[in-house]
């Protein structure tokens, strides 16, 4: 599905290695030579190089996905590869945004398990627990939509059961936060439940504000019910519910 051209400067691809390595030309056509070079690393570039992540570091960084799907998928591989080699020294983590672009164009085209794969890879998921988590949770939850974050959610819980305490805790802290953000607020007090977690549990603002997201009252019944049937004992407040019988009727 690659351009015609392409294929007929598979055969020169060293040379051109060479050429883009002399070349005295503008930064932005060195740039392009290396969005060029990136694309035919994908079927020329030798086993473990991960040349076509190196010259699509190095290139102009625009609009990679017009390359087709097998490329995009391609850059996420060695993505994962790269991060697992040199950890957090590659250069990838200052790049966030290549990653990002990539989660987006799977997430627009119903890959949402290799998107979090990738995500989970490069350890993104544990950057919300950072100084910046507001900033990475933004654009994470701006990558989903109604349509894929039940299919999202679900993959974050299922992985979430194979990893280990912090990353365990991301993740389900994740689906929380979309559920949040689509008003599936059921949904989002389940996941507050996994977590065995005094943040989570008994007296917190997660599970608050699931209450104070909604005044529908046989919505919040609901909510009692389930947690009075997953075993926990909460007390309702006058934050969590303002009228006292619905309050009284919620704590029975």
């Amino acid at each position: 599905s690659v351009p015609k051209p392409l294929k007929f400067l598979r055969a020169h691809y060293g040379t051109l290695k060479t050429c883009f390595e002399r070349m005295q030309d503008s930064e932005q056509q060195k740039k392009h030579m290396a969005d060029i070079l990136s694309v035919l690393a994908l079927t020329m570039s030798a086993e473990g190089e991960r040349e076509s992540l190196k010259y699509c570091m190095m290139g102009s960084l625009v609009d990679i996905c017009s390359w087709g799907h097998e490329y995009v998928r391609n850059l996420a591989f060695e993505i994962g590869k790269e991060w697992k080699f040199n950890g957090s020294s590659t250069p990838i983590e200052s790049e966030i945004n290549l990653v990002l672009e990539i989660v987006k164009f799977h997430m627009k085209h119903n890959a949402e398990t290799e998107a979090l794969d990738l995500l989970m890879e490069v350890g993104y998921l544990e950057m919300l627990s950072d100084e910046k988590k507001e900033e990475y949770l933004t654009m994470l939850l701006h990558l989903v939509d109604s349509t894929n974050y039940k299919r999202a959610c679900l993959y974050l819980t299922s992985c979430s059961k194979y990893l280990s305490t912090p990353d365990h805790e991301a993740t389900l802290g994740t689906a929380y936060d979309m559920y949040m953000k689509f008003r599936d607020l059921a949904s989002a007090l389940r996941i507050a439940l996994l977590v065995d977690d005094h943040k989570y549990c008994g007296q917190n603002v997660k599970m608050k504000m699931v209450f104070e997201e909604t005044k529908d009252f046989s919505l919040k019944q609901q909510f009692a019910f389930m947690i009075a049937r997953y075993g926990l004992s909460v007390e309702i407040d006058d934050e969590m519910v303002a009228d006292e019988n619905e309050k009284n009727a919620l704590q029975e």
